[in-house]
């Protein structure tokens, strides 16, 4: 990922504060995960959401939503697309989505966005 060389090294120091490289980088745009998933809530049938940046070759990172649905929701990709653009600057939307059963989570509860990275890189 291309975070500013203080960001990367306070991140070395303390790698139990994930929010320091939680911050998403499109393009030099920077992109904070909760702003996004905050949008993502307010569908109806969104039950947890987790955003992370996932590398993309023309803008450094792109953002990318795991979405678990309410049980018996439904909602398709464009709808969700839809409201994140009617919220959001046009580089803050989902480039991508996928709908997962569950979310990984530390036995604590905390959803593992480094789980949901790896998987993508």
């Amino acid at each position: 990922m291309n975070f500013p060389l203080q960001i990367q090294k306070l991140a070395a120091l303390q790698p139990d504060k994930p929010a320091l490289v939680d911050m998403i980088n499109r393009g030099g745009m920077k992109i904070y995960p909760r702003e996004v998933e905050e949008i993502l809530y307010r569908h109806p049938a969104i039950m947890e959401a987790a955003v992370v940046g996932i590398p993309d070759a023309l803008s450094g990172e792109a953002v990318k939503a795991f979405i678990v649905f309410k049980e018996g929701q439904q909602a398709k990709a464009a709808d969700i697309k839809k409201l994140c653009n009617e919220h959001l600057a046009n580089f803050k939307v989902p480039k991508s989505i996928e709908f997962v059963e569950v979310l990984p989570k530390t036995a604590t509860g905390k959803v593992l966005k480094t789980e949901l990275r790896k998987a993508n890189n």
